[in-house]
């Protein structure tokens, strides 16, 4: 009785084991399935407000970035507070982040608002179809491979005309990221992109937009001029002064030579003195 006892308990013991053993291959699956598959980004149709924040801490292409996990953070608060339906994707890879837009974009109504942000590390390589004049992309570096502004063009080409777009990249050679998308898009059809953009870098082309673990010069230099209420052309003039008196204190402490003092890029596509006007997040 006792050794049948025995065998009843170890096949008991075993089955359990068997059990956890697929458990825990149906959840990594899972797992997999969530941060992969394009449909597990999803947005309410009713949702007007949509933003994808993006901080890569980590890049298996381009190395460690200290203080994007810090910027992506605030990012994210930022549109938690102003009613900002956003994801925030940590050391992403490529498609995750594609997927994340491409359901912001999808079905995105008139009058809508869309928020996507970059910290991280960006940077060019050599322009293979020939649409850019200096023969040089603007890559972004998401965990596993280049994300090229030409695949932004092609996503930002799906905006509907009354769409608003509010850009942030706090990344090296991020002057022209979005405008060399759009350009893009100019180049194939002018007619291809009616939405209206209003864009915040951290530097120009060619330059360094530098951070420590504590974010970066452009997310903090944000933080610190913000308030309720403030217009985008309030919000630019604020960061501009705010990041040149915090890097020339940084100059002086010695923390930051000052030929990599960086000067921020405000741009914008489609956009008059009302849009620049019109309240952040709005």
């Amino acid at each position: 009785m006792r050794e049948r006892a025995i065998g009843h308990m170890l096949a008991s013991l075993a089955l359990a084991a068997l059990v956890g053993m697929a458990l825990l291959v149906c959840l990594f699956l899972v797992g997999c399935a969530t941060t992969s598959n394009p449909a597990s980004y999803t947005f309410r149709t009713n949702d007007v407000r949509r933003g994808v924040v993006v901080g890569m801490l980590s890049s298996d292409v381009a190395g460690e970035c200290p203080g994007a996990d810090v910027d992506v953070a605030i990012e994210k608060q930022f549109c938690d507070e102003n009613g900002v339906v956003a994801y925030r994707l940590d050391s992403p890879k490529k498609l995750q982040v594609l997927a994340a837009l491409d359901a912001a974009i999808a079905n995105l109504p008139g009058n809508a608002l869309l928020v996507f942000s970059w910290s991280g590390h960006g940077g060019q390589q050599t322009d293979y179809d020939g649409d850019e004049e200096d023969g040089k992309d603007e890559v972004l570096y998401p965990k596993d491979a280049p994300l090229v502004d030409d695949e932004l063009a092609q996503r930002f080409a799906k905006l509907p005309a009354d769409a608003f777009v509010f850009c942030t990249f706090d990344t090296c050679n991020a002057g022209t990221m979005a405008r060399r998308a759009l350009s893009t898009i100019k180049a194939i059809n002018p007619r291809n992109f009616k939405a209206r953009m209003i864009v915040f870098s951290g530097c120009a082309d060619g330059k360094s937009s530098l951070g420590s673990s504590q974010g970066g010069f452009l997310t903090a230099a944000k933080v610190d001029a913000f308030r309720p209420g403030i217009t985008y052309a309030e919000w630019r003039d604020a960061i501009a002064a705010g990041m040149a008196a915090a890097q020339e204190r940084a100059a002086r402490r010695g923390e930051l030579r000052r030929e990599y003092i960086q000067v921020p890029v405000f741009s914008s596509y489609n956009c008059g003195e009302l849009d620049w006007n019109r309240q952040a997040y709005k």
